[in-house]
């Protein structure tokens, strides 16, 4: 802003006249203060996109990435648990609406939450499970934080939480599962592209692990992949 003032005459008159210049369209043209606040408003609030374009697109500057597999956008989806090899042994895949959303190496389990008596039981392959919504669902989203679920076809079915809370995303050499993968910049970099971000400070009861920065990135930087051009918008994906 100083940069911009005439320094060849008094101070007062030179923000007086870059004030006049600023709503003077035939000076600074035209800018739409709606557009500039959604270009860099990236809450978590994944939900916001139904409403209105708010965000980043995948490969440009501000848009954030997660490590977890599941986010508040994910309450009332059903989740299937398969055989990635299809003969019922390790590994397995967590998919929704058929898009796996990680790999796990061991049978996914549930168990009756806040009980300590309770033994946990293995998901059943192939069967549909509904991500309950709770109010812990929506706060708290991390590696870890607690999931519930419940059968899917038993609208009045118990809800459960799944053992070792949401898993991280994870496709170890399997990359043929996913529809797109994109190459990060290093976060660890001296100078990096793509930094993590802790929204909370606070840790909650509800996660089986502690709660800590690296489970949500944000890019510094625009990223120019070959890949980019041909991801979903998430502006108009529900």
């Amino acid at each position: 802003l100083i940069s911009q003032f005439n320094l060849n005459q008094p101070l007062d008159a030179s923000i007086e006249q870059w004030v006049k210049d600023q709503v003077d369209p035939d000076v600074s043209g035209l800018t739409s203060h709606r557009e500039y606040y959604r270009r860099r408003m990236n809450p978590r609030l994944e939900a916001s996109y139904f409403a209105t374009s708010n965000g980043p697109l995948p490969c440009e500057k501000h848009s954030r990435w997660r490590k977890f597999a599941f986010s508040v956008k994910d309450s009332e989806k059903v989740v299937t648990f398969a055989s990635l090899n299809n003969n019922g042994a390790a590994p397995y895949t967590m998919s929704i609406g058929g898009n796996v959303r990680t790999i796990v190496g061991s049978m996914p389990q549930l168990i009756t939450p806040d009980d300590e008596d309770a033994v946990p039981q293995n998901a059943v392959l192939g069967t549909g499970y509904e991500i309950c919504w709770t109010d812990d669902t929506f706060y708290e989203q991390a590696i870890g934080s607690r999931i519930l679920m419940k059968v899917a076809s038993n609208p009045s079915a118990d809800c459960l939480s799944l053992v070792g809370g949401n898993p991280q995303v994870d496709i170890g050499q399997s990359e043929d599962v996913a529809d797109y993968i994109v190459g990060l910049p290093n976060p660890h970099a001296s100078n990096p592209k793509l930094v993590s971000i802790d929204d909370d400070d606070y840790e909650s009861v509800y996660w089986t692990t502690a709660h800590k920065p690296n489970d949500e990135f944000l890019l510094t930087k625009n990223i120019n992949r070959g890949i980019c051009s041909s991801l979903p918008n998430p502006h108009t994906v529900s």
